[in-house]
Parts: structure tokens; C-alpha cells; sequence
């Protein structure tokens, strides 16, 4: 349909329906609308939510178009208009959340303990204006001194002079009043915090490690270590690999991801001291003179921007990690925004930074790696190519489900920039124990330099360092960095007040963030207090069990389960438990942070919903099953045979089933699937699901049958299908609710 023009195909699809006319349309213009979208976004998901209802509104008014209409003028307008009403929206919602969230946060607060602070300052202020003003100002203090049992005030600070009042002693004693009482109320939030808790004991760490392996079946083997002015400690549960009867350890090497970007800026430090480079160099200066670096019209990437994630690069590498695909792809490909301005996580941008200073120093990543920090360092069993003399202490990889995965460092021997280094608990101890200055070291300096926020709010809940992520928990200050691979994890932070360090090392990935980040941080820093558990009626626990989704975050389900008095919330996707404790009938609190769940009753008071309140940003979960089958969190049993599946009479469900979904206004795409489903014995099944179209096979599915509903749960969290079986059992129609989308679905027997 490359001949026929834009209004011509509008017309097609107006009068017969027809998807290929709409799709020859999105094919000409999604990549028009998606980059007006993103200029006015700044957001490549909300880019992607408006581009799709651009094209929504599209074929909702393809009828109403009128002759001689300029497409693109249209699609554009539309653009523009829509990514503005999303932007203002989102900030209206952000700052009701805001404000129910500070709202909250007065109520649940210890005013004694806020007045025991603000008292000595109030008194020593009072004695300070003149004798008619502090009359007026005790008067404030006096109201103050009676809200302070209360949870909850307003301050009003309108101030409107005439042009009289300046000279008016009364009114300027007021102003002086108000003026007062805000600095007051602004310095409370001021206040230093209170020291952190003291860290877990080594058996207290020790059950929590238990748990993640034995209970949540999460980990293989973790190592824990602590470093801090009293020396170094080390604690570690689990195996090599599974069924293996070797014991990780402190001297257990393991794919530390990228943790590796940290290694990497340290070099980039250590050339800028010696004059080899400049912050603000375009990398292209460093590259061969054939490889054609993008820019952003006249602006160009700097190894700052490579250093800081904000080059604009995509965020992977994606194909063989060898140095001429590296230069083909960056001799072809776009940037995603301007050089500088954004924070946008890149690998490839990192990896390319690491092959720079391997050019300008003239030497490979390993030899400036071993020379250059861990000689220094005395880090000994650190390195990216692994000799024969380590390869026993290294621990096996696993994958989702603890599936034995390669050894993903072994494929970026060409770019170890990004994240090829493989260490030990021991030597990343040396590591963090430098970068807190509890051991001398020549690299100190250097290290300081990576410590300085360059962009701060780069993240969600982070400020981005040079790379480090620093976390801000009750004032105190955490810098870290985590490192993935496709089978292990890994953790590094370090308080530098407290003079504390952590690192964490497993042998299995955790793509979520559920386990080690959310465990580093708590380590780092404790919370102060809690507020006190309190007995909870086992039915109003009852009523929050389910699966929930997160609208905004794609493939995530959580399963919430009663554990004693509390609740324990867990992905689908094979993360850890986490358990929550009540503070109140609506509210749980989580003992790792100051985080709190809330949920919201129906009627007849069971749970609709889920808030989840990460330090300052509101998350919504919404619950879309009442059932959480303890099989769910079993070991996933081999993939089905193929005979198991053969209809039979007394089984509604068992055999081959073509599965069709669509988004009804979306027409023109269609997902087909294949799903098999086995029962073993009478209500207890089993089922998988093909998506040829995704190459994925063979994915686990929980089935939930009470006649004549049919819920069919993904064992990765990928998504969930709800709906009534037929009275004569060929067929299923619901709908399959994955991410924000509800798919209209059919199931029919495969003939």
C-alpha cells in the first residue's frame, strides 16, 4: 500500500474495517508521533502510552476526518495535545500524592518527640525580639504549644499590605510573628536525625539469608560483608551450586555485574590525574577515525556524559558485545535525547567509555584494571578473564526458578567495561573499605572525585554520582552501586558518616530488586524506629490475601499471603518475601525502611487495592484474583509431555487449547498463543503456555478452576487470564490482564 496516500488508507479502514489500511498507517507515521510524543514527555514510556492513543483516537474519529486534511499536521496537533494533558495530569497526581503522602507522614509522626526538639529552640527565640513583638510572638508559640498534642495543623502565611501598614508597629510585630513561625516550622524538618539503629547481629543476618534459600527458594548460596572502624565480618549461607556440598564463602568468587561501571570511572579519574583526558573530550577524540560517534546537532558526547548515563545511547548493546559490532552500531544509530541533559541507564555508553581509555592508554581493561587498582589494593582474587587457579572458587550461576546459568562474563571479554569483573567478598571489602578511607590507599583522591553528585534526582529515589547511586534514608547519605548478570547478583554501598560498608554477592539474578538492593540498604542504615505492631483481626488479614498487578510497572504480579499476625508480599517471578507487619487495620509497615502499604476495602470490606509509598512516590496495585495458591511458590516440575494432555472424559479442562486475545481498540494487533493443560488428579492441574511469536515456550501456568470460572496465572508474573468455561467445555472467553492492558480473550479446543 506504499502508493496509496494517508487519507485514501483512513478511508479504507472507515468504511470496511480493514487492518491492514490502519496498519499500513502506524507503520508511515508511529516513528512522527512517537518523537513528538517523547519531545514532550521526556519519557520514553509515557512516549509510548501517548503514541498509542494518538493512534487510538485515530480510528475512533477515521469517519469524521474531513477531505483535503494534512495527516501528518493532524497527527501531530493530536500529539502534542494529548502529551500535554498526560504531563499535567501526571503533575496534578503527583502532587496529590505529595500532599495525601506529607499528610500522612504528620499523622503517623510522634509530635512529643517533634515539640521535645522544638521547645529549647522556641524559648531561646522568644528572648530574642523586643518586649511588644514577643508578646505577639509567645502568642504564636502559645498556639503552637496547644497544637502540639494534635496530628495534624495548617499554616496560613498570607500576607497582604496596604500601603499604611508598614509603618503600623501591630501589624509589622505580626509579620515578624508569621515570618518566626515559618522559620520554625522549616527548621523542624531540619533537625538532625537520629543515629541509625545498630546493624543486625551475624545470626540475625544468618536467618535472613536462611530465609531467602530455604523458605522464598530464591538464592543458591549469598555472602554478606560488613565493614566498618571495628575491622571486617562475613556472613554467608547456601551453596556453590544446587546439590553441591561446597559452601560459599568470603573467598567464593562471583560476577559482580555492573558494579564493574565503578571500577571503570575510577580509571577514567585516575587518566584525568595524569593528564591523559578531559572530562569534557568528545569520545570520538579517543576512537579510531572510521567510527562515526552520533551526536545531537553540534553537541557531542563527552566522556562525562559516557561517565554520568547521560549520553543519550541506548541503554544496551544488543547483538554480539565484539568491538566491530560496537563500531557498526554506533556508526548507525540515533540518539535517544541531547548529550548531557538526562540521566538514562547505559551500558552501552559505559562500555564504550572503557574502550576509550583502553585506546588512550595503550593497553588492554584487565592489565589497567589489575595495575592500577587492585595491585593498590591488595585485591588479589579480582579479575575479568578467570586464570585456572580461581576457577574452582567460582560459584555457579542461576538463573529464574535457580535454573544453572553460563557465565555471562565470559561474553564481554571484548567490552568489560560495563560489567565483566568477577571478584570475592573479601576483595570488594578491600574495595569499600578504601573508598570509606578506613584503609590508606593512593586511589583515595581519585575515589572522592566519583563520590560527587553530578545530577541530582537522576532516579527515582536516587542522585546519580559518577556512577555511583546515592540513596538519601533520615538524612544520612548511602552510596551505592548493584551489579546483574544472567546469574548473579550483586551489592555495594557504604555510609560515609557512619564509616560503614556492605557488600552482597549471590549466585542467582534478581531482575527486580527485591532481594539484595532492598537488604544492602537496610544493612547500610537501619531505620531509627517503628511504630509498634498491633493485633489484627485474622479476617480483616483474610481479606487482603490475592494477586495484584502494578498498573505502570509491564509484567509484575505480587501475591500477598497471611504469615502469623502479618502479611508476606512476593513477585511472581521468583524474588523474595518480604514481610510487613500491621501498624493499623489499613496499614502495614515494612521492618527493613520506613515504607508502608495501605489498603483500600470494597464492599464488604475486602481489599481492592494496594498503595505502596517507596520514600515519597505512590505505587498503585490493583487486585486481580482472591486466590494465591500455595503452588505458586513450589519448584517448577519439567515441561508437560504431550500425552498428559490428551482430552478426556470427567476433565473439563485437560488438553490443547488456541488461545486469541486483542485489544478491542487496538485492531490491529492479535496475540495467539498455545496453552496445555494436564490434570493429575481431581482439582489439581497443570499448564503451560507457547507464545510462538515471542519464541517463549513452555511458561508455567497456575490453573485456578471453580466451575464455571477459569483463571490461569503465568508462573513469571507475565500476565493472567480470567473467564467461564462453556457449559460443553470447548471454549473459554475473559480477558488476559497484563501491564495496564485488559486483552478480550478466547480459548478454544485445538482440534
Amino acid at each position: 500500500m506504499s502508493d496509496v496516500n494517508d487519507l485514501d488508507l483512513v478511508r479504507e479502514y472507515a468504511d470496511r474495517n480493514s487492518e491492514s489500511a490502519f496498519a499500513a498507517l502506524v507503520h508511515r507515521h508511529v516513528n512522527l508521533v512517537y518523537s513528538v510524543a517523547l519531545r514532550f514527555t521526556c519519557n520514553s514510556e509515557d512516549a509510548q502510552d501517548v503514541t498509542q492513543a494518538v493512534f487510538i483516537i485515530l480510528a475512533q474519529k477515521a469517519n469524521r476526518l474531513r477531505q483535503g486534511t494534512i495527516l501528518t499536521g493532524w497527527l501531530y496537533e493530536t500529539t502534542r495535545f494529548t502529551a500535554i494533558k498526560l504531563v499535567r495530569t501526571k503533575t496534578r497526581q503527583q502532587a496529590h500524592e505529595r500532599a495525601a503522602l506529607m499528610q500522612s507522614t504528620l499523622n503517623d509522626s510522634n509530635p512529643g518527640s517533634v515539640w521535645a526538639q522544638l521547645a529549647p529552640i522556641l524559648t531561646r527565640a522568644a528572648s530574642k525580639p523586643p518586649a511588644r513583638q514577643k508578646t505577639k510572638f509567645l502568642s504564636v508559640g502559645g498556639a503552637v504549644s496547644a497544637l502540639r498534642g494534635r496530628t495534624c495543623f495548617r499554616i496560613r502565611l498570607g500576607i497582604n499590605p496596604s500601603p499604611m501598614r508598614h509603618a503600623d508597629p501591630v501589624w509589622r510585630s505580626r509579620k515578624i510573628a508569621r515570618l518566626w513561625f515559618l522559620a520554625l516550622i522549616l527548621l523542624v524538618g531540619r533537625l538532625p536525625a537520629a543515629p541509625p539503629a545498630s546493624v543486625p547481629s551475624d545470626a540475625e543476618i544468618k536467618a535472613i539469608l536462611t530465609r531467602f534459600i530455604e523458605r522464598d527458594r530464591w538464592g543458591v548460596g549469598i555472602v554478606v560483608g560488613i565493614v566498618d572502624e571495628q575491622g571486617t565480618r562475613v556472613i554467608s549461607c547456601g551453596k556453590m551450586d544446587l546439590g553441591d556440598c561446597l559452601e560459599v564463602n568470603g573467598d567464593t568468587l562471583f560476577e559482580v555485574g555492573s558494579i564493574t561501571k565503578t571500577f571503570t570511572t575510577l580509571l577514567l579519574e585516575d587518566m584525568l590525574a595524569r593528564g591523559e583526558m578531559k572530562l569534557d573530550d568528545p569520545v570520538e577524540k579517543y576512537l579510531p577515525a572510521s567510527v562515526r560517534v552520533p551526536h545531537w546537532g553540534a553537541q557531542k558526547i563527552t566522556l562525562q556524559d559516557l561517565a554520568t548515563h547521560t549520553s543519550g545511547l541506548t541503554r544496551d548493546l544488543e547483538g554480539d558485545l565484539t568491538l566491530p559490532h560496537l563500531y557498526e552500531v554506533l556508526s548507525h544509530c540515533r540518539l535517544e535525547r541531547r548529550p548531557g541533559r538526562k540521566a538514562a541507564y547505559s551500558n552501552l555508553g559505559v562500555a564504550l567509555l572503557g574502550h576509550a581509555i583502553e585506546l588512550k592508554a595503550g593497553t588492554n581493561y584487565a592489565a589497567l584494571l589489575r595495575d592500577r587498582i587492585c595491585r593498590p589494593l591488595d585485591m588479589t582474587s579480582t579479575c575479568i578473564a578467570l586464570p585456572d587457579e580461581l576457577r574452582p572458587r567460582l560459584a555457579k550461576g542461576h538463573g529464574q526458578e535457580r535454573r544453572v546459568a553460563g557465565d555471562f562474563a565470559d561474553t564481554m571479554l571484548a567490552l568489560p567495561g560495563c560489567g565483566a569483573i568477577r571478584s570475592t567478598a573479601n576483595d570488594m571489602l578491600k574495595y569499600v573499605a578504601a573508598n570509606l578511607g578506613l584503609k590508606p590507599s593512593p586511589l583515595q583522591r581519585l575515589m572522592e572525585e566519583t563520590h560527587a553528585i553530578r545530577i541530582p534526582h537522576a532516579f527515582d529515589e536516587a542522585d546519580l554520582a559518577m556512577p555511583w547511586w546515592v540513596y538519601h534514608r533520615q538524612a544520612a547519605e548511602l552510596i551505592t552501586h548493584g551489579g546483574s548478570t544472567a546469574g548473579h547478583k550483586a551489592f555495594i554501598g557504604f555510609d560515609k558518616a557512619a564509616r560503614r560498608g556492605v557488600v552482597l554477592l549471590s549466585n542467582r539474578e534478581d531482575n527486580n530488586e527485591q532481594a539484595m538492593l532492598p537488604l544492602g540498604l537496610y544493612l547500610l542504615h537501619p531505620p531509627v524506629t517503628h511504630p509498634p505492631a498491633v493485633s489484627v483481626a485474622p479476617e480483616i488479614l483474610d481479606s487482603c490475601i490475592g494477586l495484584y498487578e502494578f498498573p505502570r510497572v509491564p509484567l509484575v504480579i505480587m501475591a500477598v499471603r497471611r504469615i502469623g499476625n502479618g502479611l508476606t508480599f512476593q513477585m511472581l517471578n521468583g524474588a523474595v518475601g518480604r514481610d510487613w507487619f500491621p501498624v493499623s487495620n489499613q496499614e502495614f509497615a515494612d521492618p527493613w525502611s520506613e515504607n508502608r502499604l495501605r489498603f483500600t476495602r470494597g464492599a464488604g470490606g475486602r481489599a481492592t487495592a494496594v498503595f505502596i509509598r517507596p520514600h515519597g512516590s505512590v505505587l498503585r496495585a490493583w487486585r486481580v484474583s482472591k486466590h494465591v495458591p500455595e503452588s505458586l511458590f513450589q519448584p517448577i516440575p519439567e515441561p508437560l509431555d504431550e500425552k498428559q494432555c490428551v482430552p478426556r472424559p470427567g476433565s473439563d479442562l485437560q488438553g490443547a487449547w488456541d488461545l486469541t486475545a486483542r485489544l478491542w481498540y487496538w485492531p490491529f494487533t492479535t496475540e495467539r498463543a498455545k496453552l496445555r493443560v494436564a490434570e493429575l488428579s481431581p482439582g489439581l492441574f497443570r499448564a503451560e503456555f507457547d507464545f510462538p511469536r515471542f519464541q517463549a515456550g513452555n511458561l508455567p501456568v497456575e490453573v485456578i478452576y471453580h466451575p464455571p470460572a477459569v483463571e490461569l496465572i503465568t508462573r513469571s508474573g507475565a500476565g493472567m487470564f480470567k473467564g467461564k468455561l462453556k457449559t460443553d467445555h470447548t471454549k473459554m472467553s475473559g480477558h488476559y490482564y497484563i501491564s495496564h492492558f485488559s486483552l478480550g480473550t478466547t480459548l478454544r479446543r485445538a482440534r
